[in-house]
């Protein structure tokens, strides 16, 4: 046990949340809370709050927007830090105006790479103890990383720690590979990398068109229609229908497209068809942009950043928050490291030298667009196409944005295209709906920074969203299972609803629909009775009555749209990334009980009308139109 003293500053609380009742200490659990746990008890996973304890992730949706507005700041401070005498910003600068930060793991804050739930439970814990004038905190759990940074900070608070390693299960040391071994698997990735570019090098490079109406459209080779791509015709989920568009507004297009998920001889074959019909534009990869000269600057390059590196060895103070006694370098240091020592270093050099190489041999472009996730691409992609003289540039937010995907979040102080060494963006970000444009605004792109374009991933949904009669009711109540491309995830949702089924004050008839990109066998929940459902799920959605979906599928929307009441089963290990968070007609449900609690209200019988402009959905495409014409002086107008 850590014993200190004192009361430094920190971070005002609030004295009338629902959780701030005083406590002598405030004990968090990894697991399941103690037996004869203290009031002030927070679990570290899960979503409930019981007699016997409290969650934390409850306690940050309470106050989400804070939580959320946080962790955006802790990132921003890191790159204006100062360390020896210069900013981490300027330490990541390249030759042309580009720092290499925007491309990094810890800017891109993704969920999938980041450490953000850990990060703003963290907060969580550091805001409680305010709020309870704590003079202890225990933690009980098998986490030496958790144990360190909790331990750090009491001792800077002056409070005492105490850790208790759980009742079963083994204490988890956290060890990272030595810089030696990260610069090995960093050689192997460069290889592996160029060798997959070498085998794009066929695909013609020469036939950009420019001129008049000259668009280029950057996107990733997947989700494309294969017998469509077979018959020399591009069709993408990503843009839907609107290819037939371009004649009719004299749109000249070129397509870049980047990670195919097809083998290189087939995409390539696909490319040589596309170009030779001619239908949609031209067609080319940005792996053929490679060359050796280009392989000697990316080495030169990822050189000089482990020489940043090492001469960056006192860089963990930058990670602490402002007006914060946390210490959060154990979790950041892993994505510092990857980021300028590991193959993620070299992917991301090696889209600063193929954009760089691709834009410029490409005459100039009126208007481009571009799959926007915050992706490390994204940043070298837009760095390129200003670089070049090219002009308006739009980043596209193809599918949901969620209040959780911190991806899309800046905080309010970060330095802008037009500042040194800023943020590379879009001139505007293209909305499909409004919940996308509503959580962008949210998040630091106001809609000034916006514009509209139909939602062409969704089209499918059109006249889902009409205002409809409520569904006669079942007997029994028609119930879908969603299940996730997670297949982990998917068990834990299906064993709920098998336990949940028996102690089910109504009759369920229970239906599941498989992800297609699992197999699944059904069974292992004997008490399910389920039928496999194997139809596309728009078609089938008007049969139900409720669906179960997890926090991230995309089918929940669909349901949701189609009036189906949509119950979201939340991980409990994750925050609430749900699409539909805060939505009317939307249930989240944690538990057995939860379950049974929300199966025993029956289907949704309320208003849709917040469902119209969820998605904007004219198969019409008046929208994309006005973009696709759109004149520079008419950008600041929309």
């Amino acid at each position: 046990m850590s014993v200190s003293k004192g009361d430094p500053a920190h971070p005002a609380a609030t004295s009338n949340h629902p959780d701030a009742s005083a406590g002598a200490w405030l004990t968090v659990c990894e697991a399941d809370a103690l037996p004869g746990a203290p009031p002030a008890t927070y679990l570290w996973n899960g979503h409930e709050d019981s007699d016997a304890a409290r969650s934390l992730f409850a306690y940050v949706e309470r106050d989400g927007e804070y939580f959320r507005a946080r962790y955006l700041n802790w990132i921003h401070g890191i790159s204006e830090r100062t360390v020896a005498g210069r900013s981490i910003l300027s330490h990541l600068a390249l030759n042309d105006g580009l720092s290499y930060w925007w491309l990094t793991q810890l800017s891109e804050k993704s969920q999938y790479s980041s450490p953000v739930e850990d990060v703003v439970r963290l907060f969580a814990i550091e805001r409680l103890l305010t709020e309870k004038r704590s003079e202890g905190l225990r933690y009980v759990g098998s986490s030496t990383r958790l144990t360190a940074i909790l331990q750090t900070l009491c001792e800077r608070r002056r409070i005492l720690f105490e850790h208790q390693p759980p009742s079963r299960g083994e204490v988890r040391p956290h060890s990272s590979p030595t810089a030696l071994t990260l610069c090995l698997r960093t050689v192997r990735a460069l290889i592996r990398l160029s060798w997959t570019a070498v085998r794009f090098r066929g695909a013609d490079r020469s036939g950009w068109v420019g001129g008049d109406g000259a668009t280029l459209f950057c996107d990733y080779f997947v989700n494309l229609n294969q017998e469509a791509a077979d018959n020399g015709r591009y069709r993408s989920a990503y843009w839907g229908p609107l290819p037939k568009l371009f004649d009719e507004v004299r749109v000249r297009a070129n397509w870049l497209h980047h990670n195919s998920a097809y083998p290189p001889g087939t995409s390539t074959t696909w490319v040589r068809e596309f170009n030779r019909h001619g239908t949609e534009g031209f067609h080319t990869f940005l792996d053929a942009f490679w060359s050796v000269p280009g392989l000697v600057r990316i080495v030169g390059r990822w050189l000089g950043m482990v020489g940043t590196y090492f001469r960056l060895r006192d860089v963990s103070a930058a990670f602490r928050p402002a007006q914060s006694d946390l210490d959060l370098w154990g979790f950041a240091r892993p994505l510092w490291r990857e980021s300028l020592l590991g193959p993620t270093s070299i992917a991301n050099l090696l889209a600063i030298e193929l954009f760089d190489r691709a834009l410029a041999s490409a005459p100039r472009q009126d208007r481009g667009f571009y799959l926007m996730e915050n992706a490390p691409w994204e940043a070298a992609f837009v760095h390129a196409w200003r670089k070049h003289g090219h002009g308006k540039v739009h980043g596209v937010a193809h599918s949901t944005v969620r209040f959780w995907d911190l991806r899309y979040g800046f905080d309010p102080g970060t330095r802008t295209p037009s500042q040194p060494l800023g943020r590379p963006a879009p001139d505007a970000a293209v909305v499909n709906g409004d919940s996308a444009a509503h959580t962008l605004a949210s998040m630091g792109t106001p809609r000034t920074g916006q514009a509209t374009g139909e939602a062409l991933r969704y089209l499918y949904l059109e006249g889902s969203q009409e205002i409809t009669a409520p569904r006669p009711g079942h007997d029994p109540l028609q119930l879908l299972v969603v299940a996730d491309i997670n297949a982990d995830f998917t068990h834990r949702l299906l064993t709920v609803v098998d336990h949940a089924r028996p102690m089910s004050t109504v009759p369920l008839s229970v239906h599941v629909k498989p992800h297609p990109a699992r197999a699944l066998d059904l069974s292992r929940y004997p008490s399910l009775g389920a039928t496999r459902v194997s139809d596309p799920l728009h078609l089938v959605l008007p049969n139900f009555d409720i669906a179960v979906t997890s926090a991230t599928t995309s089918g929940a929307v669909d349901a949701w749209l189609s009036g189906v009441r949509v119950l979201v089963f939340l991980d409990h290990d994750q925050l609430n990334l749900s699409p539909l968070r805060g939505c009317r007609g939307v249930s989240f449900v944690t538990s057995v009980d939860d379950l049974n609690t929300a199966l025993a209200e029956g289907p949704w019988q309320g208003d849709r009308e917040s469902q119209l402009d969820y998605f904007y959905l004219d198969s019409g495409l008046p929208r994309w139109r006005t973009l696709l014409t759109f004149r520079p002086q008419d950008l600041a107008k929309r």
